[in-house]
């Protein structure tokens, strides 16, 4: 949903920074504090927010600068803790509500890395993250509610990461690597591998779902898929994470579970019959090159006894292949009722919360020893976060003519299905450390920028 403010101006995005305080080791190597100006609590949109710092200039000269920014939904000072970031985040622009309706919602915490972003998704200990805030709320909304069949809703929960390109499964078993496709009407989806189900069919399953109904429910399958998520070091961090997490928390009822299942299992059944179709097709190049608006394609030369023997064998696999695809795009067409009914009546199944923790931008620092491994996690990360940036670039101009480089990544690839609808709240968190040190090692703070 696009944000409308006192200028007229339409924003994609609502932008919040959050400024940690120093922790223990910028503290023991006495790292000086930039000197920050905040706005008071009872400031409108837009929101200002200012930086002043002393910087080296290329000479090597010191000098002050100050950067002045403004157009923020809010700015929260180092001693704002998870809960009340969750106020301004989500609270604020009625995300959860927006979900609650059906609809999309979206948070991105965005920033270098070592500025605070796995600690405001996740949180730390005994303080809780925006996600276990999100799903207290998601859970305590679904209380009482019920499906057009009487059967309680749930929370269907699906957990992945995006580490050096490649999308993994983090509720599964040993992390399988997926594939993201692209269907005939633009949808993006994650794919797992192909699989050998009990019925010896080849089968294509979606990202592992896990369902929930209280809070507690969805902390422990989030610690689950957390403990297998990629970490490693960066120029300024130990345990930084390396991978873009992205978490959905959608409202689904046992009709569109069921629907859903059997989708899967149709589109299992297609496959044999379809093999079988292709590869005569293959095997009978010498006889036919194809098929072109219904009508076959034969050689030169062929006789006309071997194209009726092609035609009539062709059609005995093309037949069941054809009802086996039929099939599909019928139990394709119930899942979307479902979803439509659902939306018709205002119901809250298909609504959706994607919270996503981007891995930390970092800086090619020639004083750094690092491997070759980790200049290569530094360069894509850096990649698809510069992808995401021109994304939202374009999706602020708001023109229906402005094209939007979802393709760049597969991060941004993946993330179109939930910044495009127009029903959509999306809200980025821009985290940052006051750390004057950090500010000189960067040269420019791109998490404000």
């Amino acid at each position: 949903m696009q944000q409308n403010n006192p200028s007229g101006r339409r924003s994609a995005i609502d932008v919040v920074v959050r400024v940690r305080p120093l922790v223990k080791e910028e503290l023991e190597a006495k790292d000086g504090a930039l000197s920050l100006t905040f706005p008071d609590s009872a400031s409108s949109w837009p929101t200002p927010f200012s930086i002043s710092a002393t910087t080296t200039t290329v000479r090597g000269a010191e000098k002050e600068k100050t950067w002045q920014f403004a157009n923020f939904g809010a700015v929260l000072p180092p001693e704002a803790n998870n809960r009340a970031t969750y106020e301004n985040v989500m609270v604020r622009t009625k995300a959860v509500e927006n979900v609650a309706r059906g609809n999309f919602s979206s948070c991105f915490c965005y920033g270098y890395t070592g500025a605070g972003k796995t600690h405001t998704i996740l949180g730390y200990r005994e303080e809780l993250g925006l996600f276990h805030h999100a799903a207290t709320e998601l859970c305590c909304s679904l209380a009482g509610k019920t499906s057009s069949s009487g059967q309680p809703l749930s929370l269907q929960i699906r957990f992945a990461e995006l580490y050096n390109n490649r999308v993994f499964d983090l509720l599964a078993p040993d992390r399988p690597e997926c594939s993201v496709r692209e269907n005939e009407d633009g949808g993006v989806h994650i794919r797992a591998a192909t699989q050998m189900d009990e019925k010896g069919r080849v089968s294509v399953r979606p990202l592992t779902p896990m369902y929930a109904r209280t809070e507690q429910e969805v902390h422990n399958i989030m610690a689950a898929g957390t403990k297998q998520r990629s970490a490693g070091k960066s120029t300024v961090h130990d345990q930084s994470s390396r991978s873009h997490a992205i978490l959905e928390m959608e409202i689904v009822s046992q009709e569109l579970i069921d629907a859903r299942n059997q989708l899967i299992e149709r589109e299992a059944d297609a496959v044999p019959p379809g093999k079988a179709r292709d590869g005569y097709l293959l095997m009978g190049a010498g006889v036919c090159y194809g098929r072109e608006n219904g009508q076959f394609i034969f050689v030169p030369g062929v006789s006309e006894e071997a194209k009726e023997k092609y035609i009539r064998e062709f059609t005995a696999l093309d037949d069941p292949a054809e009802a086996a695809m039929q099939l599909v795009y019928a139990a394709q067409r119930h899942e979307k009722a479902i979803l439509q009914e659902s939306r018709d009546n205002n119901s809250v199944v298909g609504g959706t919360l994607v919270l996503v923790d981007l891995a930390g931008a970092d800086v090619d620092d020639a004083t750094v020893k690092q491997t070759p491994q980790q200049r290569k996690e530094a360069t894509e990360i850096n990649k698809s976060l510069l992808a995401l940036k021109e994304c939202i670039r374009a999706l602020d101009k708001n023109k229906d003519t402005t094209h939007v480089p979802f393709r760049n990544s597969k991060l941004t690839h993946l993330l179109k299905r939930f910044l495009v609808p127009s029903s959509s709240i999306s809200v980025m968190v821009a985290n940052m450390s006051p750390s004057e040190r950090l500010l000189k090692k960067n040269n420019q703070y791109y998490p404000v920028r």
